[in-house]
């Protein structure tokens, strides 16, 4: 994974935007919206006008 995911997790100076917060926050936020989907995968519907 070191060969995949290395140089964006060191902050590859070639790539702007893979510094180590960002890396890490990323990361968060999609398991966070992983976790928000799985209990309720209809969210979508809830700021919809077309109710």
């Amino acid at each position: 994974m070191e060969r995949f995911f290395g140089n964006a997790h060191r902050g590859d100076p070639g790539v702007p935007h893979t510094d180590l917060e960002r890396f890490v926050n990323i990361w968060i936020g999609s398991a966070a919206f992983s976790a928000l989907t799985w209990f309720d995968p209809y969210i979508w519907q809830l700021s919809s006008p077309f109710k």
